[in-house]
């Protein structure tokens, strides 16, 4: 009676991964055409190669041809593993593409460490944390950036920048324009001891930046100039 129940699940599941997986070459494909044909090129510094799958085939394929041969065998157990492995290898390529779009080392922040982001509940129920770094500066203090993707917070980070005279009232709180193309709320902390950027970049993308504020917009204002929001946005929408 398990092996009634569970049979079908895992083929859905493995069909399910078939067509995404088969679609991730063209996925990556159009979002270098975006980077080639659109104005704003210079702000995106796309490696093809690594972006693309230029000159190399799609990783998952192998993977997936695994799992087929297993459910054709009937052998759940192996199934079930195989997908278990194919789902981490999908969230590390997808995570290390996600790192591409923000800055290694620079001459104020060095990389701390990439966060586990705990894919528990993103994966399954569609919304969430699904990237996370941290950095420091040389005096010790931290920068920690998140990318929010399909989560409810997200509209009412819109609701709030969309009430503009509302937000003016608030100490702390005011809207200011990123990259002089997305719309931010940022706050800062009572005693001015954190500062806070939410930069919606559409409805389903949030870039959440938190930073150990000193009173120096310059340093954040220039580290956050470094995203790669355009190409971050068109590689999430793909």
């Amino acid at each position: 009676m398990r092996s009634f129940f569970y049979r079908p699940f895992i083929f859905f599941l493995f069909w399910i991964l078939y067509f995404n997986l088969s679609a991730f070459s063209l996925v990556q494909e159009d979002t270098v055409r975006y980077e080639e044909t659109s104005g704003v090129s210079e702000n995106i510094s796309l490696n093809k190669k690594e972006h693309s799958g230029e000159g190399m085939s799609n990783p998952f394929l192998s993977d997936l041809t695994r799992v087929q041969e297993a459910l054709t065998l009937s052998n759940l157990n192996k199934s079930l593993s195989l997908l278990q492995a194919l789902l981490l290898k999908v969230r590390q390529v997808h995570a290390a593409n996600i790192d591409g779009f923000f800055p290694s080392d620079t001459e104020n922040f060095f990389v701390v460490q990439q966060k586990q982001v705990d894919q528990g509940v993103m994966y399954s129920d569609g919304y969430g944390i699904i990237f996370s770094k941290q950095y420091q500066t040389q005096d010790g203090r931290f920068l920690d950036v998140n990318v929010v993707f399909n989560d409810p917070s997200i509209q009412e980070y819109i609701s709030i920048i969309q009430e503009k005279s509302a937000v003016a009232d608030i100490e702390g709180v005011r809207v200011i324009k990123i990259q002089d193309r997305y719309m931010c709320l940022e706050s800062v902390s009572d005693e001015h001891q954190f500062i806070e950027r939410n930069i919606v970049l559409n409805p389903d993308v949030l870039v959440n930046v938190v930073y150990d504020w000193r009173d120096d917009d310059f340093l954040l204002n220039e580290f956050v100039s470094q995203f790669q929001l355009v190409a971050l946005e068109q590689y999430l929408l793909n």
